[in-house]
């Protein structure tokens, strides 16, 4: 009778039992187990590690883009200060009546002071007095070169045709410089020219990274340049200047930028998107401008460059941390799981199969107290527990 309970116990059981009696459950379902709960944290931290790096990305693109919005924003304050500053001259009684009776060298000692002092606080470039149809009449930065035809310029062309005030991009004899252009009247409204008044784009990179923090270069059309820029320093034209079908005017930190920028990053009429480079473990942002006369016309590219170190800093940190973290979860969380399953399953489970191996052989076991089993332990050291009380009864 006993015999037949035992071996009904044992068929019921075998999974838990070995083929030396001890009682076991296969490792590898734990290891498994073990080895998900490393996946899953694994992939969890794999898609916050991406998610970060999509925000920086997405930071960064934010970032260019108001890098781009400066640089124009600087562009068109400086246009709208040229054209201020012009007008402000254009209506100075003393000027309209000495420009008027085209009294040149009364007019140069009017300004001249004005103008120097404009320059040196201010980066005023060139600024002139026009007549039509288009010849200059005073050059307030050069009053030696005057009488020439400047028909060249299809702004100061549109502004002595309108009567009107303009601003915008142009190259002068002098080279490329902000321009404001303002109509010269007497008290009558008789039109008598225009006067122009410009900034320097030294200023404007200048200003830019006092500012901002933002290097800077400004390139032009060499081809357009050598046309019409005829009174400009040649030392532009040199070799070291040359980038491309541009030439660089002006730069704030050439011996960087000239590491991040190659003639075809810039040498397109089309908009170029903003874009990141690499330069000696750093990472920096490329914005391009294009520059434009007032007709439309692409005359050169306005480069800025922007340190972009701290998002990518924050970015690697943040990912660190991510990878700590779901480390230290897998590792918790499996600890967690082994010292349930082998407390709180194997142990107990080995204690009936050494009991059971006692009990096979004739031998009398250790006592069990069922409150030290729980789940589906339980069970099987009930059904022990009856098949023990039972060999002992039939004894």
């Amino acid at each position: 009778m006993f015999k037949s309970r035992l071996q009904e116990f044992l068929r019921k059981h075998k999974n838990n039992v070995s083929d030396s009696g001890a009682s076991k459950i296969h490792q590898a379902p734990i290891y498994a187990i073990v080895a998900s709960v490393f996946i899953i944290f694994s992939g969890i931290a794999y898609i916050s590690c991406s998610i970060i790096n999509s925000s920086v990305q997405d930071l960064e693109s934010a970032k260019l883009t108001q890098l781009h919005k400066i640089g124009q924003d600087y562009i068109d304050m400086a246009l709208q200060k040229s054209l201020a500053r012009a007008s402000i001259i254009a209506e100075m009684p003393a000027v309209v009546d000495l420009f008027g009776a085209r009294k040149r060298d009364q007019l140069y000692d009017e300004l001249k002071d004005l103008y120097k002092d404009q320059k040196n606080k201010y980066g005023s470039g060139a600024a002139q007095f026009i007549i039509p149809p288009a010849i200059s009449f005073l050059r307030l930065h050069k009053p030696e070169a005057y009488g020439d035809d400047i028909s060249f310029r299809p702004m100061i062309l549109e502004a002595l045709a309108d009567q009107a005030p303009i601003k915008g991009i142009s190259i002068s004899r002098d080279g490329p410089y902000l321009y404001g252009v303002a109509p010269v009247k007497d008290a009558k409204g008789k039109f008598l020219g225009v006067f122009e008044m410009s900034q320097s784009f030294d200023m404007l990179a200048t200003s830019l990274k006092n500012a901002y923090g933002i290097e800077s270069a400004v390139f032009f059309d060499e081809e357009l340049l050598e046309k019409n820029a005829t009174q400009i320093n040649r030392e532009v034209f040199s070799d070291k200047n040359r980038f491309g079908i541009f030439v660089k005017l002006t730069s704030t930190n050439w011996d960087l930028i000239s590491n991040l920028i190659e003639p075809s990053s810039i040498n397109s009429s089309k908009p170029i998107e903003p874009f990141t480079k690499d330069f000696e473990g750093n990472h920096y942002g490329v914005v391009v401008i294009p520059l434009l006369n007032p007709a439309g016309t692409h005359l050169g590219q306005l480069v800025l460059f922007n340190d972009l170190n701290i998002n990518q800093a924050v970015a690697k940190k943040l990912c660190v941390l991510v990878w700590m973290f779901s480390l230290f979860g897998a590792v918790l969380i499996s600890g967690v799981f082994l010292v349930v399953v082998k407390g709180g399953i194997l142990k107990p489970l080995a204690k009936l199969s050494e009991n059971m191996d006692l009990l096979a052989t004739g031998q009398k076991p250790d006592p069990i107290d069922l409150h030290d089993y729980q789940g589906p332990v339980q069970s099987i050291a009930r059904s022990y527990q009856e098949l023990a009380d039972k060999h002992q009864s039939d004894n």
